[in-house]
């Protein structure tokens, strides 16, 4: 829907975190043209369902760390793809989260 912001976003699907493990690291590779950008925000939530209600976390950049966010549960990310004057959007061809026991 065409709000006339600079931004557009994508919501990922639910992803329940293996056990044990813990995501540590968010980074994505985009094609990014001239006075574009990608933020990531993270949220997570005990159960799949309760994820429309918790908050997103603040923004993440490209390699950032995600371990202050103590991730538990079910997670799912959203990308801000932000191009001035909707010119040029990023191209996102792929997006890794790192996970450590």
């Amino acid at each position: 829907i065409m709000d006339r912001s600079d931004s557009e976003y994508y919501y990922s699907e639910a992803y329940e975190i293996p056990q044990d493990m813990i995501p540590v690291k968010a980074s994505w590779e985009a094609t990014n043209g001239v006075k574009t950008w990608v933020k990531m925000q993270v949220r997570c939530a005990e159960s799949e369902e309760a994820l429309k209600d918790a908050p997103w976390s603040g923004d993440i950049g490209n390699g950032d760390s995600l371990k202050e966010f103590n991730l538990k549960g079910f997670m799912q990310y959203k990308l801000e793809l932000g191009a001035k004057c909707s010119c040029g959007t990023p191209r996102i061809t792929e997006v890794t989260i790192d996970f450590a026991k």
